[in-house]
């Protein structure tokens, strides 16, 4: 075999002081760290950038094959987690990271620090809905067995005048991180590409300089965003992602920060497309606390719809006045209930978690504003397809914003 050392430096263009912290190689070229334990082709560096990222997937590493505990905490804005404003409800990007690490292992535990509109400048200084404190307080020790994933800045361009007061205060956040829980894995995001050219790129240069300055690795979630920015097969306004979006971000994510021996386990879910049929109930309708079914004549619902546990999204077309749709697992027990808004009727589209087998709806409740005689019911199913998922998804960097 070719000496690995030699390869990295000819091909990657690294020296041996910018390799990671911990591994060395042994003649075939499995990698050893120094505390003498041994890692066949955990770490996979092809660039500068994979090399800071050799903590991250050895930790992951651990967690799988040697059961060390390990937490993955994600700050972020709204792009990040579930935000509070009500429209934007459907789309639960937690609980696709959830959905994805229980793929590389089910005991890595997922924590959602992060908040709609949070800045750097307010989680640092704690006067955010999400805050540094709220950080480091799902941090055990100095950070040996966690990961946080780090990306604001949206908000802090929109709010603070220059480049370098941006600069200042995401700098400044991630340090004081750092500076709390010294053995802490830190991976930088740089952010979703959004309907301002001027703030993307901005923060894409932004980002760039701050992980060469703090010598951390690099997620380009722009350049994964960038080919369906105004698709609205990806993204359900100009700043965040649809459930599909989500998808299609986080499957490049987790490709890239598994260890070589998990990739395998990086895959696409089940993407049937079953033929929904709605048929209506009426005089019945399904509890919004347990889901189950209750006579009232009043009431117009829809037989429960059945699906395949794999994330979609519900279209439903109505007119009635009711906005609820019950999630039931393979036992018939409630699993979330998932409002829709007004402000969107007729068309109620609705994301589906992973580990749904059917989802119950409720139409109307007074008898007045659905008339079945009348009214026609549209129900479709979504799931996205590999290919479309990847669509135009090039790895390539490119430096046209």
């Amino acid at each position: 075999m070719a000496d690995l050392l030699q390869i990295l430096t000819n091909v990657a263009g690294l020296t041996a002081a910018e390799y990671g912290v911990g591994p060395t190689w042994d003649s075939e070229g499995k990698q050893l760290w120094s505390d003498g334990i041994e890692y066949a082709d955990v770490i996979h560096i092809n660039s500068v950038n994979d090399s800071r990222l050799v903590e991250v997937r050895k930790r992951i590493y651990d967690n799988m094959e040697n059961a060390v505990a390990l937490n993955y905490i994600v700050t972020g804005d709204s792009t990040r987690v579930t935000p509070e404003q009500e429209l934007l409800k459907s789309v639960m990007p937690e609980d696709y990271y959830n959905h994805m690490m229980m793929k590389l292992s089910p005991s890595i535990n997922i924590d959602m620090n992060g908040w709609g509109g949070l800045k750097a400048e307010t989680w640092a200084n704690d006067t955010g809905n999400a805050t540094l404190t709220e950080c480091l307080a799902l941090i055990s020790g100095t950070g040996e067995n966690s990961i946080v994933e780090f990306s604001l800045g949206l908000n802090d361009w929109d709010d603070i005048a220059t480049y370098a007061e941006v600069k200042t205060e995401i700098v400044g956040a991630v340090n004081a991180l750092i500076a709390a829980k010294a053995d802490i894995a830190v991976i930088l995001s740089n952010t979703l590409k959004t309907a301002s050219s001027v703030r993307n790129q901005a923060l894409y240069q932004m980002y760039e300089e701050i992980a060469e300055e703090l010598q951390l690795p690099l997620f380009d979630a722009y350049a994964i965003t960038k080919t369906t920015h105004g698709d609205l097969d990806y993204y359900q306004d100009g700043t965040h992602p649809n459930e599909f979006g989500v998808m299609r971000w986080m499957h490049r994510l987790f490709n890239w920060i598994a260890p070589s021996t998990l990739k395998h386990l990086i895959t696409y879910d089940d993407m049937a497309n079953p033929v929904p049929t709605a048929t209506v109930i009426k005089g019945k309708f399904w509890n919004t606390t347990t889901g189950l079914e209750t006579v009232n004549a009043l009431w117009t619902s829809l037989e429960p719809i059945f699906l395949d546990n794999s994330p979609c999204t519900v279209l439903v077309t109505h007119s009635g006045n009711r906005e609820d749709i019950m999630c039931m697992d393979s036992e018939g027990v409630l699993v979330e209930k998932i409002l829709i808004s007004t402000t969107i009727a007729p068309d109620r589209p609705a994301y589906i978690p992973p580990g749904v087998a059917e989802v119950r709806i409720n139409v109307d409740n007074d008898n007045t504003a659905y008339d079945p005689d009348l009214d026609m019911i549209a129900l479709s199913i979504k799931y996205m397809h590999p290919d479309d998922i990847n669509k135009g998804l090039l790895f390539i960097k490119n430096t046209d914003l």
